[in-house]
């Protein structure tokens, strides 16, 4: 392979590397690198190539094609192979009368506060979407997508907005996760900062928990009489 030809293909590498860290940084947020897959494919067709004995050198006889290295290639099996194993966790099953006792208990809470107000669904928008529960408008603000971005990004009047509407109890209930305020440690323990400080804790000040279904990891929650005083927080706080 010509010199020029080689740095070409170094660069290319390297530029696959880079832009898959940028990536998996920017979306994943740093948890894993799993937007890697171009320099990886790109990677193993180069080893495999080396392996064989087929690279070589621009203007150079071809070499003899050499056997399989069986025991690099066992090595590069396991080794992925292994990292999986380590990942798995306790196998979980799917308890459909469960499931099932839990969703018509939420629907009829949903649909019983409904009657004296917008219910907000933050998380499960899906259950709307299917008609899984029905009679119940879909409230397009506040979805945990649009309030993670808003809370990292330190949006005042989108956050602003969201606390006036906690105040006013402006929704006759909340459906959403149980909120985690105690965790300090993890992968993404920066937008988890910024999501209890900024979203979790207020909806807490202002709304308490009236129902857990915990094999669903759902909440729902109603307003509360008395409301935190420390209330709302400073948006642009460290």
């Amino acid at each position: 392979m010509h010199p020029l030809r080689l740095g070409i293909l170094a660069a290319s590498l390297l530029a696959l590397l880079a832009g898959g860290l940028v990536v998996s940084t920017k979306i994943g947020g740093g948890g894993d690198l799993h937007n890697m897959d171009a320099y990886i494919v790109m990677l193993g067709i180069l080893g495999a190539y080396a392996l064989w004995g087929s690279a070589r050198l621009e203007g150079r006889a071809k070499p003899a094609r050499s056997p399989a290295p069986w025991p690099s290639l066992l090595v590069l099996a396991i080794v992925p192979v292994g990292f999986a194993l380590l990942r798995l966790s306790n196998r979980s099953s799917f308890d459909g009368n469960r499931a099932a006792m839990e969703l018509s208990a939420l629907r009829s809470d949903v649909q019983s506060y409904s009657e004296s107000g917008p219910v907000l669904f933050m998380y499960e928008r899906h259950l709307l979407t299917f008609g899984l529960i029905p009679n119940v408008q879909l409230i397009p603000e506040y979805e945990v997508v649009t309030l993670m971005e808003m809370a990292i990004s330190g949006n005042e009047p989108y956050l602003n907005q969201y606390y006036d509407d906690l105040a006013a109890h402006r929704f006759s209930a909340i459906v959403a996760h149980p909120q985690n305020l105690g965790v300090e440690t993890g992968d993404f323990i920066e937008e988890n900062n910024a999501w209890n400080r900024l979203v979790g804790q207020p909806l807490l000040c202002q709304y308490k928990p009236a129902a857990t279904l915990d094999y669903s990891h759902v909440q729902v929650l109603i307003p509360r009489q008395r409301p935190c005083q420390d209330f709302p927080p400073q948006v642009d706080a460290d």
